[in-house]
């Protein structure tokens, strides 16, 4: 396997870069210690008082079409579940709209995510909504409403001219083969303001709001972002650039040709099995799958695959995971890799993770190979957590070593009774 090789180049970018917006003219939003509120059809109900013992802080941007958030609860965390912080908004028609779980916790009590369905008319009334640990079960909080215009800084003070600025130059503090952690650092006089990083050639584009953040590459492609702190009165400090180049990252996928079969589902919405699902294979390697109903426990929604070719492990060697995950809405997934005579509790893992819409890939590397795992067959998709009606397609590689050209028992077990045993011939690649 090859591994990126990295240079880094930080400069102060020319101004008169076509891409970076007018922030005098992109959305943005900063409440702190906003008040939270009982709620009634998911709004707050004012006439029952504040809570008096937990709020919110929460930061809104909007850049074109794609709005981020980031909110912090104070005095509680948020609960578990996949919906249990979400920005809504209603329009002067309509019933209140629900684009999209914040997901991408940073903390027990900090959510960031990013949606694409912003309203269509201007300004709207928006509100967080949060399910805190410390109400009891099923009881929710939330914001009053507040007016949002997405072509302007709702913050705006008008006394404030001067613009945030770096404390030191960004620079990389860490890298994977397919991700760069970037800190940023940087001050201003309000105490509130955000990231705008991009690179045009790439079409990518984002908004941060802390000062380290960790972004996923594409391996061989080149790599200069630009970062500007901004504040929420539209002042932009200095522009600086962050480039990276780096080699093909070349997987040997010890699982590619192998064919994989649906082997069991554990899927109990609401702590009772539901059908309300699918589960396909596409061209023997791309798992489908679609959920109805949304779960609330780490256990309730595991799927499991299983390949009547199992690859050869060696231990003490070192394995990469790569899954790439395309999800129609903000959700969660975590993967297993194991042998089904042994069971999952001995696995190469991608931990249970957050992910957003859209397509996202997640890498584990240099995974040591336990000395009791010698053989892989089976995989378990753990999308524990997820939202209601959700779409995945996920394909996962192994990359790494194995021994070709050897005859391999494989046994089938569902808990602790074998329901099938076979010699299989593993032909040389």
């Amino acid at each position: 396997m090859k591994k990126f090789l990295f240079t880094v180049l930080v400069s102060a970018m020319l101004a008169g870069y076509s891409q970076i917006p007018d922030f005098s003219q992109v959305g943005s939003i900063v409440e702190n210690n906003a008040v939270l509120y009982p709620t009634a059809n998911d709004t707050a109900n004012i006439e029952s008082g504040a809570d008096g013992t937990i709020t919110t802080d929460y930061k809104i941007v909007t850049v074109g079409t794609k709005t981020w958030v980031w909110t912090k609860l104070n005095g509680s965390n948020i609960s578990g579940e996949g919906w249990a912080s979400q920005i809504m908004y209603k329009q002067s028609t309509g019933a209140l709209t629900k684009p999209g779980n914040i997901a991408g916790r940073t903390g027990n009590n900090i959510s960031y995510g990013s949606f694409a369905n912003t309203p269509t008319e201007n300004s709207v009334q928006i509100n967080v909504f949060v399910y805190p640990t410390t109400t009891g079960a099923w009881t929710y909080r939330s914001t009053a409403f507040v007016s949002y215009d997405k072509t302007l800084p709702n913050s705006k003070d008008n006394e404030d001219a001067t613009a945030p600025v770096f404390t030191e130059k960004p620079n990389i503090v860490d890298k994977t083969l397919t991700s760069v952690t970037i800190a940023m650092p940087a001050t201003e006089a309000s105490g509130n303001w955000f990231y705008y990083v991009a690179d045009a050639a790439n079409n990518y584009e984002e908004i941060f709001f802390d000062d380290t953040v960790s972004i996923a590459l594409t391996d061989g492609t080149d790599y200069e972002f630009t970062i500007i702190p901004v504040d929420f009165s539209g002042n932009a400090g200095s522009a600086e650039k962050v480039a990276i180049s780096g080699e093909v990252f070349v997987c040997n996928d010890i699982m590619k040709g192998r064919k994989l079969s649906p082997y069991t589902v554990f899927y109990a919405p609401g702590w009772n099995p539901s059908s309300n699902y699918t589960f396909t294979i596409k061209d023997d390697t791309v798992v489908n799958i679609y959920l109805g109903n949304q779960t609330s426990e780490n256990w309730q929604s595991q799927f499991r695959v299983f390949s009547k070719r199992p690859a050869i492990l060696i231990p003490g060697k070192k394995y990469s995971l790569i899954t790439k995950v395309t999800a129609s809405k903000n959700t969660t997934i975590g993967v297993k890799v194991y042998d089904t005579a042994v069971g999952d509790e001995t696995a190469l893992e991608i931990p249970l993770q957050n992910i957003l819409a859209g397509e996202t890939i997640i890498s584990v590397h240099d995974i040591t190979c336990p000395q009791n795992l010698t053989r892989i067959n089976g995989i378990l998709y753990n999308l524990s957590y997820n939202p209601a009606d959700v779409d995945y397609k996920i394909h996962l590689q192994i990359c790494g070593e194995t021994i070709p050209g050897q005859s391999i028992k494989y046994v089938l077990r569902k808990g602790n009774t074998i329901v099938e045993e076979e010699i299989v011939d593993i032909p040389p690649k």
